[in-house]
């Protein structure tokens, strides 16, 4: 009997010294294997096959960074729209003696007077606003670095036009803040034509609020100090700073998912 060759042992034929099922009886030689829980090794013994185990890649890692980044993003918005509607009422009239009609209207009423007696100052309101606004440039400074086309020098100047609102009535600080507008104007057109959805949508935003921004600057003088015109104005200003704030939490959000 040839060396590569074997008895089977139900049926005693001839057979190949590594089978493993006898092609005469189809009896199995060795155990027959589960395809399910084993699998053949190169010496030809059956193996239990070795249990999958998740494998860490960067995308987990990412995944962690975005929710993460969620978290900042949230709360640095809800931050910097409180500080936008503090700062509007700091410059409004005193809500608490208004008349109103109606429950809701009458809560509304209720709450911003609550809001105006606590007397937070225009320039606490400006820094709770920056804080916020700060937070979310980072966001979106992350947002674009992954991307591929970062905007790092544009998100600086931007910060610092946030940290700038602080310091009023200043001749030096009044200029750089139109150098750094100037800036983000420049900033909010590349984020439209480099970038698309909810980013592109950002810089729209960001653009309305700029362009609102300049009317207001136009407009201011001939208002006066009437008391229904600033009324109107802190709402104007809030509104664009809420929708602003609002489309960069969405650019942030969205592409992060």
């Amino acid at each position: 009997m040839d060396t590569n060759t074997k008895r089977c042992p139900f049926c005693g034929e001839e057979i190949l010294s590594t089978a493993k099922k006898c092609k005469h009886c189809k009896q199995w030689i060795v155990p027959r294997p589960d395809a399910s829980q084993t699998a053949l090794a190169s010496d030809g013994t059956l193996r239990p096959k070795p249990v999958a185990q998740p494998i860490e890649t960067e995308d987990d890692e990412s995944n962690g960074v975005g929710e993460n980044l969620r978290g900042i993003t949230q709360l640095s918005f809800i931050i910097a729209v409180a500080g936008a509607l503090f700062g509007a009422l700091a410059i409004c009239p005193d809500f608490s003696g208004e008349p109103h009609s109606g429950l809701k209207t009458g809560i509304v009423i209720y709450a911003l007077g609550f809001i105006q007696s606590i007397g937070i100052t225009p320039t606490v309101a400006a820094i709770i606003e920056a804080v916020g606004a700060i937070g979310l440039w980072y966001g979106l400074m992350k947002r674009l670095e992954a991307t591929g086309r970062p905007q790092t020098f544009f998100i600086i100047l931007s910060i610092a036009l946030s940290l700038s609102e602080i310091v009023k009535d200043n001749v030096v600080i009044d200029v750089l803040v139109i150098n750094l507008f100037t800036a983000e104007v420049v900033f909010s057109i590349v984020l439209v034509v480099k970038y698309t959805n909810a980013i592109r949508n950002a810089g729209i935003a960001m653009l309305a609020a700029e362009v609102a921004a300049i009317a207001t600057l136009v407009i201011l003088p001939f208002i006066g100090d009437d008391e229904n015109n600033v009324f109107y104005f802190a709402l104007v200003s809030f509104a664009f700073s809420w929708i602003q704030y609002k489309f960069l939490r969405d650019a942030i959000i969205e592409e992060t998912d």
